[in-house]
């Protein structure tokens, strides 16, 4: 829901009645203007307290329920003017419009009576009324619809990003930490449907596979070496799940180390070299990567080779020359047979040469097989022509089973292979040298990526920091072992998965009979889900990630657009499938260390300020509340804010100490500004210390 207005009486320094206290909000930013201590905290919490019944302890720094902060919730003013006897009320009331343009109201109350001078008998709970506004008044929701409406207003998830204080916005996004950013996706996209699809595919795969099993096993003929075996497989699954895990947990820490590494890298004094080696390092690595993908490829293509290039037959050459000389003394034994009684002897089989060939022959007048020429008119050109003209002529009781038709078929087949196969020892050779030269360069490039990890330790070993050389080396070492133990996991998985196989093919051979189509297609069926659901989360995450990345540089950029210095960018680096953490890079995708408290902030609200947008409805359907956002920030830093801000939001509301001087107002008219107001803290007396005679001055600022 989008927030209209907010109205406040005798709630907290606000003294006074509703008309008063009243704010009204357009769409754009609303800015509330006010110096330290002049109300826009407390303005705040009043937006937190009429939805959640709590109000922030200032003292002890933390939310408490109405009935413990109980009489400290009313103004001072309005409890001195307050006598024995009467009572004295704080409410604080919302008027809301939802996308379909239903207005509802929200007003929270609480009261409490004056027993003596400084005795009071407050109510034990506040009271929550909410109202929507049909036809032409406003008609009470029934209790038991309230939570729902007030969901509606900012759904729980949303809030800590959409209505927060600008001292919370370190601790909403934590750039040391892989969860964090984490948290703040899975709660404002959709990939954790996708985690929901995998596991439902993941538990109907394993059920159809058990289904198939127990069926299965119910027509071995060995039930007791099924029942082994079905053991042993179940087994082995179980072990593939476990350093599945391992493999994620070590890649996961591999990543940390090279992070780390990556950060510790920027901190070598020797800037030039360093960023020589840097970006050398880079090439060398992606020359690996790209070497590695190659030879991963040729690899898993030798099995498809031995039929796709016809390896298989690299043996069968002399099968073939034996059939082609046993062939040519059956046709030499056969023809006079063949030939008998036709009307005319043909010394070719028939459609040999093809047609096609014979008459190119004619086209061209030269006979393709000696190579004379056949001019048209000639008896060598009529002889040719005459190939056109065969014909199958039936033969009767020449002799019995003449299979001359289908050796000829063979024959004409193993012709087609001659070469082929010739080419055959020498494609395998030539296959195999690309394979071991693949491997030879990624084993050089890895030792010239070792040589520059070494000149990095030397720079490190010069430089005047000895815990960077320490730090360096710590997280080198974990680089190592994560390296290897990612390693050994997935040649682990590898034989398991072989073994499970092979598991598997031995309970189908004690199969007698077949199971149920029904319930072999399940299983079929359910396994090519599971790994659907997989590759597609894989797949989603990846480009959310990506479009994330991409909508938060678009709104730093907005930011900063007006800032001269070095800002960077962000960078979501993947540390897995499922998760990735944030980082602050140079154009070369070095990761930037000693920003500033401003640009840091900035980036963090810029990546908040995507995850939120990336989904309409957030920033479409719901108003984002701040206090002091840029507290932290230098001018043109907060300027380039609220730009943003105004561009992303349909509304905002923002307290804040800007734009205090009128000629800084002008600025104003560069944003998308909706309403804009002045709070100022009035103490008629002219005592600043006595807050029973505070209240708070609200003016509507023209800009």
């Amino acid at each position: 829901m989008i927030i209209r207005s907010i109205s406040l009486r005798d709630f907290q320094c606000y003294f006074g009645s509703h008309g008063e206290n009243r704010l009204e909000f357009a769409p754009g930013i609303n800015l509330v203007i006010g110096d330290n201590a002049g109300g826009k905290s407390k303005l705040f919490d009043a937006f937190y307290w009429v939805l959640h019944d709590q109000i922030f302890n200032s003292d002890r720094r933390e939310l408490v329920p109405t009935r413990v902060y109980r009489e400290k919730i009313f103004s001072d003013k309005a409890k001195k003017q307050c006598s024995v006897g009467e009572q004295v009320s704080a409410e604080v009331v919302l008027k809301l419009q939802d996308s379909r343009d239903e207005k509802f109201r929200i007003t929270r109350i609480y009261r409490a009576r004056r027993t003596d001078e400084n005795s009071w008998t407050a109510d034990d709970a506040s009271r929550l009324l909410i109202e929507q506004y049909k036809g032409t008044q406003w008609q009470s929701v029934p209790s038991e619809k309230h939570d729902l409406i007030l969901n509606r207003v900012i759904p729980g998830h949303v809030k800590p990003y959409m209505w927060f204080q600008g001292e919370q916005v370190d601790s909403l996004m934590d750039f040391q930490s892989k969860s964090s950013l984490m948290q703040v996706i899975n709660l404002l996209s959709d990939i954790d449907h996708y985690d929901k699809i995998y596991e439902i595919t993941k538990a109907g795969s394993e059920k159809a596979s058990a289904d198939y099993t127990k069926a299965a096993n119910q027509l071995s003929r060995n039930k007791t070496e099924s029942s082994r075996l079905t053991e042993e497989l179940e087994s082995v699954k179980n072990d593939i799940d476990k350093y599945e895990e391992s493999r994620a947990n070590n890649s996961r820490h591999k990543n940390l180390a090279q992070n780390k590494i990556s950060g510790l890298i920027n901190q070598i004094d020797d800037a030039e070299r360093k960023a020589e080696l840097k970006m050398e390092r880079k090439k060398i690595k992606d020359e690996i990567d790209s070497a590695t993908r190659s030879l991963d490829r040729r690899i898993e293509g030798l099995n498809k080779k031995l039929f796709s290039e016809s390896w298989l037959l690299m043996k069968a050459q002399p099968i073939f020359d034996e059939y082609s000389v046993k062939y040519g003394e059956y046709y030499q034994a056969h023809s006079a047979k063949i030939n008998a009684g036709k009307a005319s002897v043909v010394e070719l089989p028939i459609d040999i040469p093809q047609p096609i060939h014979v008459s190119k022959m004619l086209a061209d007048e030269k006979c393709f097989v000696c190579g004379r020429e056949a001019k048209i008119g000639s008896s060598e050109y009529a002889h040719i022509k005459n190939l056109l003209s065969r014909e199958r002529e039936e033969t009767k009781d020449v002799f019995k089973n003449d299979c001359s038709s289908f050796f000829q078929k063979i024959y004409d087949n193993a012709l087609g292979f001659k070469h082929l196969i010739g080419k055959t020892k020498e494609n395998i050779s030539d296959e195999f040298k690309e394979i071991a030269s693949l491997r030879s360069s990624i084993q050089k490039k890895k030792q010239d990526l070792k040589s520059i990890d070494e000149q990095f330790d030397e720079l490190l070993a010069d430089d005047k920091s000895e815990s960077i050389v320490k730090e360096f080396k710590t997280h080198q070492n974990n680089l190592d072992r994560y390296t290897n133990l990612v390693v050994e996991d997935e040649k682990t998985l590898e034989s398991l998965r072989k073994k499970s196989e092979h598991i598997q093919n031995n309970l189908d051979k004690l199969v007698v009979g077949n199971v149920k189509e029904i319930v072999a297609a399940s299983r079929d069926i359910w396994k090519s889900l599971r790994e659907i659901a997989l590759d597609t989360k894989k797949e989603v995450f990846s480009n959310l990630v990506s479009k994330l990345e991409e909508s938060a540089n678009t709104i730093f950029r907005q930011m900063t657009e007006k800032n001269i210095s070095i800002t960077g960018r962000l960078k979501l680096k993947m540390f897995s499938a499922e998760s990735c953490i944030p980082e602050i890079v140079d154009n070369e995708g070095a990761a930037l260390h000693g920003s500033n408290d401003s640009n840091i902030i900035l980036v963090k609200l810029a990546l908040i300020m995507a995850v939120v947008t990336s989904k309409a409805r957030w920033s479409t359907n719901y108003t984002l509340i701040s206090d002091a956002p840029t507290s932290k920030m230098a001018k043109n830093y907060s300027y380039g804010f609220y730009s943003a801000l105004g561009k992303n939001f349909q509304q905002s509301i923002v307290m804040t100490y800007d734009f205090l001087s009128e000629d800084d107002r002008e600025t104003l008219r560069d944003f998308n500004t909706g309403n804009v107001y002045r709070i100022e803290s009035i103490y008629p007396s002219g005592n600043r210390e006595d807050r029973s005679d505070l209240s708070i001055k609200i003016s509507r600022v023209a800009i």
